[in-house]
């Protein structure tokens, strides 16, 4: 059996712009000590240095950054990273692995961009042609792809050409698909998902599961907020082989 969550997307693309945003603004501000260890160094000029050769950094003992080459300008304050094929460049601390052909960090803008990122979180793995930080408030992933089949050719998966977080409210999805092999079974042109502090009355991300007995099917819920300590939701859930089905339940906090 394979269940497929819209969901899970959306928490990949929160969860991975959360990474970057630890690396281009949280590491970039603070940043204390860089440690370099390589086979070969360069001097280019007063102000850029070029490692070659296993290239391993440690920032302030927390992310570790391998590639094959990275030069830092210290003028710009800009480092920039690259790994050969078949090779990744690989930025790891305590919570996230993530591989990608090439990393650009500014510290003074604290910005960046991120190429072939390819990132594995709880709910599966993401994969991205391009990840960068637009400004000080948007993210923007593009060519973007989605699946929690570990096989070499994924049964199915869910790609989008753009993904962009803007102003960490909502997350606008553009040419978002559902694929199974290489068939395209639901196609939206455009998807927006708000990304919400506190609990709201509304539509919940749409889940999507492919059964072997009941074949396809689709499940939609609507939460409704009462109070802090009530909510309840209900909905349907419809299977290909089974039919519809509606839902209600409701949850209440006692206590103190």
């Amino acid at each position: 059996m394979r269940q497929l969550f819209l969901r899970a997307l959306f928490l990949s693309i929160v969860g991975g712009t959360c990474w970057l945003q630890a690396i281009f603004t949280n590491f970039a501000s603070n940043i204390k000590v860089i440690r370099a260890q390589s086979i070969e160094q360069h001097i280019i000029d007063q102000n850029r240095l070029i490692f070659k050769g296993n290239v391993h950094l440690l920032v302030d003992h927390r992310l570790q950054i391998r590639a094959d080459t990275v030069t830092f300008d210290k003028e710009t304050q800009i480092i920039t990273a690259i790994a050969q094929v078949p090779q990744s460049v690989v930025l790891e601390d305590k919570n996230f692995l993530t591989l990608a052909s090439s990393l650009t960090i500014d510290l003074k803008n604290k910005s960046g961009t991120v190429t072939d990122l390819r990132l594995h979180v709880d709910e599966g793995y993401l994969a991205a042609a391009t990840a960068s930080k637009v400004n000080d408030a948007d993210w923007e992933m593009r060519d973007i792809v989605y699946t929690a089949c570990d096989d070499l050719k994924p049964h199915w998966h869910i790609a989008a050409r753009k993904a962009r977080v803007q102003n960490g409210y909502f997350i606008k999805i553009h040419n978002l698909s559902f694929n199974i092999g290489n068939m395209t079974v639901l196609s939206i042109p455009r998807f927006v998902i708000p990304i919400q502090g506190q609990s709201k009355s509304g539509f919940l991300v749409p889940r999507f599961t492919v059964d072997y007995v009941y074949g396809f099917g689709f499940k939609q819920d609507y939460y409704q907020y009462i109070s802090p300590h009530c909510d309840t939701t209900f909905g349907i859930d419809w299977r290909y082989n089974k039919g519809m089905i509606f839902f209600f339940f409701s949850r209440i906090v006692t206590g103190k």
